[in-house]
């Protein structure tokens, strides 16, 4: 689904419309029967419905809601929206509309890429965050993103899997967990409080991933994971 501005209709399929084999447009602002329509085509028929120029972010979160069950329930969904400000707003309302709705929000970086200046680390973490995500994602999370923010390079898939690690209870972590962190980019710290450090005390390894929103804490017997939690820095 595309969220673009300037053009003030949509169009739904015969699906969501008295006319057969005929399509229908409609101007904003929609009343509560369109509204409806749309819903249930978003929902059981969702390949034919085409949505352009949506202004009001408040009633698309509304739509997108209304989705958890229907065809359009067993998928994940990514909307593309014409800026950041835009995105953002959407993630408001949708957070508004359905707050337990696992939704990702993916930043352009903060420099021209011709400045010679490094992103911000907190950016950097969002941008890996929404990938990781989108690498394992879910039917039901939405995923959104600014035109700017979808047309920047970013790591290639092969090498994003490659680069990726999943530890679980019992599992033995490797010897060059330090070396290997910080290959990564991870960088040393007394005690884990931003997103991007980590810290081994004995047989207690904090990691603060950006898959994550708060950092992991592994309990260590010897090599292996005796116990893991999040916890609050």
């Amino acid at each position: 689904m595309i969220l673009r501005g300037g053009l003030n209709f949509v169009t739904v399929a015969p699906y969501v419309s008295e006319l057969k084999n005929q399509t229908a447009i409609e101007i904003e602002p929609f009343g509560l029967e369109t509204i409806g329509r749309l819903a249930h085509a978003l929902q059981f028929h969702p390949p034919p419905v085409h949505l352009a120029g949506v202004h009001s972010c408040a009633a698309f979160a509304l739509l997108l809601s209304q989705t958890h069950e229907g065809r359009l329930g067993q998928r994940p969904l990514v909307v593309v929206t014409p800026d950041q400000e835009t995105a953002e707003k959407l993630q408001s309302s949708l957070a508004f509309f359905d707050p337990t709705r696992a939704v990702y929000l993916l930043p352009p970086f903060d420099v021209d890429p011709y400045s010679g200046l490094y992103p911000n680390q907190k950016t950097i973490a969002a941008r890996l965050k929404w990938l990781h995500h989108a690498w394992a994602a879910k039917p039901c999370e939405i995923f959104i993103s600014s035109a700017e923010a979808l047309m920047q390079k970013t790591l290639p898939y092969a090498l994003f899997t490659q680069k990726s690690a999943t530890f679980t209870k019992n599992s033995e972590l490797p010897q060059n967990l330090a070396t290997r962190l910080i290959s990564l980019g991870y960088a040393p710290a007394p005690t884990v409080e931003d997103v991007g450090t980590f810290s081994i005390r004995g047989g207690v390894v904090d990691i603060f991933s950006p898959a994550h929103e708060n950092p992991m804490r592994f309990e260590l017997f010897g090599d292996l994971v005796e116990s893991l939690r999040f916890f609050d820095p």
